[in-house]
């Protein structure tokens, strides 16, 4: 199975590409910038797809997608939009488009009701 993943440079993004690897998982990462590519695992194939910007090519082909990225805890509420929520709608986006009928989203706490979330989140 081919699993394209997204935020596979992140801390747990690379955890669960390194159990898709022992799995014997064919794995894709997404990486925003060509040089994280050197931050991958042997044998994940990367692909340069930003959630901001063009990465419906990334989808081609994929038989599951784990969604692990993140804006992360540096930045502000522009960006968790940006990144977390959209970013997110946008892969599902492609995901549905390319017929990719697995799709596994790493969340949060509230991830059902956020506007329920603590302020801090």
């Amino acid at each position: 199975m081919l699993v394209l993943v997204i935020g596979a440079t992140g801390g747990t993004g690379s955890l669960v590409t390194d159990r898709l690897l022992a799995d014997d998982h064919d794995v894709r990462a997404a990486v925003r910038r060509p040089e994280q590519a050197d931050d991958l695992a042997a044998g994940v194939q990367p692909v340069v797809a930003d959630l901001e910007g063009d990465l419906g090519h990334a989808f081609e082909k994929v038989d599951a997608v784990m969604f692990c990225a993140g804006s992360g805890s540096q930045t502000g509420a522009d960006a968790t939009l940006r990144v977390d929520l959209h970013g997110a709608v946008r892969t599902i986006d492609a995901a549905v488009a390319h017929g990719v009928s697995r799709y596994v989203m790493l969340s949060s706490i509230a991830a059902g009701d956020p506007m329920q979330a603590p302020e801090s989140m």
